[in-house]
């Protein structure tokens, strides 16, 4: 049993979202390139958990998708150009990679998820969207212009996760994430940054979503480090 909230431990691993960014300019804001997301094996308990606290009856796809998207982005715009995080928030977990140029992706995974593997769906998203779209990301400004539906496929293939590790079993690279330890969100923050202050400032977050991260922060720290 998952002590923190309540569930039991799910029967295969889970990835909710693969995102691809484009990192901005000092600090200008990244830019949703691309997504394929599926919330709807999303925790019930934690689903009820946002929904108290938004003072609603069930929490949607789309209110976890915000909440998740909002998480991601802020971790990847924090991310060094060339480097990895893992970061846990809540009952879910953010790899993000940034590779040299900025082109960035986020993958949000339930907390049993590998990290090898989770990281190695970032470099596969990062191949194929580079691959259909090597140069028209670079000034690309608007959110979620270059979809395309092989993220689609991705997020199909990596919920298998034997699938997952054949294809990640030729990634040369990969030994060294085994050494990446989690992080929470407050250690990614830039110094003297809240994670309620990012919200309050956020345009991509409802009212009630911002008030959600304020509730959570001021009742107990929803971040915390594995």
């Amino acid at each position: 049993i998952n002590a923190e909230y309540g569930d039991p431990k799910p029967a295969r691993m889970k990835v909710y979202s693969v995102s691809v960014y484009r990192q901005g300019a000092e600090e200008a804001p990244a830019v949703l390139l691309a997504q394929a997301a599926d919330f709807s094996d999303f925790s019930f308990f934690y689903r009820s958990k946002v929904a108290v606290r938004l003072f609603r009856c069930t929490a949607s796809d789309a209110g976890m998708q915000e909440l998740g998207n909002f998480v991601g982005r802020t971790i990847v715009e924090r991310t060094l150009e060339g480097s990895r995080q893992a970061v846990r928030h809540d009952a879910y977990v953010v790899y993000s990679r940034a590779r040299p140029g900025g082109l960035s992706s986020v993958v949000l995974c339930d907390l049993e998820y590998d990290q090898r593997i989770a990281f190695g769906c970032c470099e596969k998203v990062l191949d194929s969207f580079s691959e259909q779209f090597p140069t028209e990301w670079q000034e690309c400004t608007e959110e979620l212009a270059l979809n395309t539906e092989a993220l689609q496929e991705l997020l199909a293939t990596f919920q298998d996760i034997r699938e997952a590790d054949k294809i990640t079993q030729i990634q040369e690279d990969l030994d060294e994430v085994k050494e990446i330890l989690q992080k929470s969100i407050e250690e990614v923050l830039r110094r003297g940054e809240k994670l309620n202050d990012v919200a309050q400032k956020s345009e991509e977050l409802s009212t009630e979503t911002k008030a959600y991260l304020e509730s959570s922060q001021d009742a107990t720290s929803c971040c915390t480090l594995l």
